[in-house]
């Protein structure tokens, strides 16, 4: 058993109700430093509940949530600078040129860069993520999907977060685009040695970026073993979510 200050992130028997639905029934689990760790599951099962409620932006019910050692229902003491983010759609500003949504973060606070600072680690970042110069000027409206998804990611590795938190990395790219943002995050991943945990109902994703993984139903994990025992496991939860199936014991409406 993981001992509680060993954990980058640790979940213990957390429960979360909006009104009368009962989205999270006692989740419990540990994501170790440096370690890739997937939630998957079906839609509104919980996992970005969980992901804001290990960000303190929602409060439990039950339970308790520690983060790099400090109990996140004292928000004051997260360090929000150490963590980046993937958003699923991206979230760009619209009225900023992609360096600076690259450099949102590090010209606020009281450590901000200078503007031609901020500009230079950003130009960095974005060739980590395979985009050249040339799109510092550019403005989102102007980019494809994939170069969306690279700016995301770019942003969320801009202040060299020990935590990064990635969801649904490849929604709304082909399979070609999605392979090459799967590689590009395992690679950061691997390379910072951050903690890493990602949302995601694509398997191919959980694949390539993550080292264990989780599935949620019915407020539960009904499955948590390491990624590579995706397709070999018995678990008639895990076979019904990875092949797809409509029958299974999972009663999931349209």
């Amino acid at each position: 058993m993981t001992m509680l200050n060993e954990a980058a992130i640790q979940l213990e028997d957390v429960h979360k109700a909006f009104g009368d639905n009962q989205v999270l029934r006692g989740i419990s689990f540990s994501v170790q430093p440096g370690e890739s760790f997937a939630l998957i599951g079906g839609s509104g099962v919980g996992k970005s509940v969980i992901i804001k409620s290990i960000l303190g932006l929602i409060p439990l019910d039950r339970g308790r949530i520690i983060v790099n050692g400090q109990d996140n229902r004292d928000r004051k003491e997260i360090d929000y600078s150490r963590i980046g983010m993937l958003f699923q759609e991206g979230a760009l500003f619209d009225s900023m040129p992609v360096w600076q949504n690259v450099a949102f973060r590090l010209m606020r606070g009281k450590n901000r860069l200078s503007p031609d600072e901020a500009k230079t680690l950003a130009i960095t970042k974005l060739k980590r993520v395979g985009l050249g110069s040339e799109v510092t000027e550019k403005y989102p409206s102007e980019l494809s999907g994939g170069m969306k998804k690279r700016v995301g990611l770019a942003r969320a590795i801009a202040s060299d977060p020990e935590i990064i938190f990635f969801d649904e990395p490849t929604t709304g790219l082909d399979p070609i685009r999605a392979t090459i943002i799967n590689n590009l995050i395992r690679g950061i991943v691997d390379e910072s040695k951050a903690t890493a945990v990602t949302i995601t109902h694509d398997m191919e994703s959980v694949r390539v970026i993550s080292d264990r993984a989780a599935l949620l139903h019915d407020g539960k994990i009904v499955w948590l073993s390491e990624s590579k025992n995706l397709q070999d496991s018995d678990n008639p939860y895990l076979a019904q979510f990875v092949e797809g199936a409509a029958a299974g014991p999972m009663d999931i409406a349209v």
